[in-house]
């Protein structure tokens, strides 16, 4: 009798046993009684209402600019917004021999407009009177801010030769008084080869608008450039000397690697900075009247929080905090075009390079990014998760409990892909938000757990 394996009964067998091991049931909750209560983390969410006040900006940094800006712009919230640029000229060449007795012919400055910004669409081309003034102050790292010059600081004459009126294309020529080609026409050779003698005796031109007539709104920002600037110099060139009896031309313009630049502007939103805004709370552009949180009212609204749920403040842990500004949605929709599209909390700190105290956005931003406007939810967010956690643990610097929220524009380095963030303190800007007595009110809202 022999013994032979029957494949199909094996198969059976091994059917049978793979469904028995697979009705096995785990219990996965075998153990858990010896994980004690308070080592186990529940995930939860709250939203806290937070005081938001509006303040101005004061001192902005604005030296080195992208753009040189000349215009004003009134609103019927805001008031009126005007911004002058001042900047250095040198000469584009150092070879010219003015000769003997140089008479100039003509003196005129010419000027690339890169764009223009309004509020209002239409006003593009609306008339504006340009002037140049010739400054009596120079401009260097101690003039940093958008309130280093006053009227003070350049010539009571306009340079122009009668006035030079623009009306939104893309260049401006002004015809300077030949008095002041002149006195350019004087330097010596010394100041002429060095840009710090030359700019020492030269200091520079200011220009500036005409203000926007009372009883209307609008206005428009010219945005210059710096290296479209130019100053031409035609003037009569005789040497005895060297036989020469002719025309000659000498130019002069912005040196971005040599010479210093900056905006100067002023906002008539002062008296609406408060500490209860009530209905509304106004975002402004450049300098002008802003959000501003006080990070130690908001912890203390935390603290009332916690004691509500009895929790201990100092065990909570932030997993996501947005801080939320909502708005209402304008009638005119037009209106949300003058919304900034970033925003983020900026505070002011002493910069080592310029010797003096400048604003910056919070660090975080590198994180998560600038804040962004929500225009289904109407409102604007920003991720501001690791800087509320050291609110909470009161352990934040002490310069960055008091914060702006500003527009951001950022810069990205074409070489390595690097982004850097700054304060946008050249695209004039206007956002109405909802205030602390809103519905829809300022809050921030969190992902947190609770530490044992």
């Amino acid at each position: 009798m022999s013994n032979r394996i029957h494949f199909r009964s094996v198969a059976a067998l091994l059917v049978s046993s793979a469904i028995t091991i697979s009705c096995i049931n785990i219990d996965k909750t075998v153990g858990e009684d010896l994980i004690p209560t308070d080592h186990t983390l529940t995930v939860s969410t709250a939203s806290v209402e937070i005081p938001v006040q509006m303040k101005m900006i004061d001192s902005l940094q604005s030296i080195f600019p992208d753009y040189l800006i000349a215009g004003a712009y009134k609103d019927p919230d805001l008031g009126l917004t005007t911004c002058n640029t001042a900047f250095q000229v040198v000469p584009y060449t150092t070879e010219n021999d003015f000769g003997d007795n140089p008479q100039p012919v003509y003196l005129r400055m010419e000027i690339g407009v890169d764009k223009a910004l309004c509020l209002i669409k239409g006003e593009e081309s609306i008339p504006q009177n340009i002037y140049l003034y010739a400054l009596n102050k120079e401009i260097d790292s101690t003039t940093i801010y958008n309130n280093s010059f006053s009227r003070n600081d350049y010539g009571l004459t306009p340079l122009n030769i009668g006035t030079a009126v623009y009306t939104g294309g893309d260049s401006i020529n002004i015809e300077m008084n030949l008095n002041y080609a002149k006195e350019l026409l004087s330097a010596t050779k010394e100041e002429r080869d060095s840009v710090s003698m030359f700019i020492k005796r030269f200091k520079g031109f200011v220009i500036t608008t005409d203000p926007v007539p009372s009883g209307i709104n609008g206005g428009r920002f010219n945005m210059i450039d710096p290296a479209s600037v130019f100053i031409k110099m035609k003037y009569h060139h005789v040497s005895a000397a060297d036989d020469i009896d002719k025309d000659s031309i000498l130019l002069y313009n912005i040196s971005t690697s040599k010479c210093f630049y900056t905006n100067f502007f002023t906002h008539g939103s002062k008296s609406l900075e408060t500490t209860a805004p009530g209905e509304k709370i106004m975002l402004e552009g450049m300098g002008g009247v802003k959000p501003y949180i006080n990070f130690r009212d908001v912890r203390a609204e935390f603290l009332a929080w916690a004691q509500r749920k009895n929790i201990d403040l100092n065990k909570v842990l932030i997993a996501k905090a947005e801080l939320i500004l909502p708005y209402e949605f304008p009638n005119d929709y037009t209106v949300m075009e003058q919304f900034p599209a970033a925003l983020y909390l900026a505070y002011k700190y002493y910069a080592d390079d310029y010797k003096s105290k400048m604003y910056y956005p919070i660090k975080d931003i590198y994180a998560v990014g600038a804040g962004t406007l929500n225009r289904s939810l109407f409102h604007y967010s920003m991720d501001i998760s690791t800087f509320l956690q050291h609110v909470l643990n009161n352990t934040l610097e002490e310069e960055k409990w008091n914060t702006w929220i500003t527009p951001i524009t950022q810069v990205s380095n074409s070489y390595t892909g690097n982004v850097t963030y700054y304060i946008d303190n050249q695209i004039y800007s206007k956002a109405t938000l909802n205030g602390t007595s809103s519905t829809r009110r300022p809050k921030i809202n969190i992902t947190y757990s609770v530490l044992p």
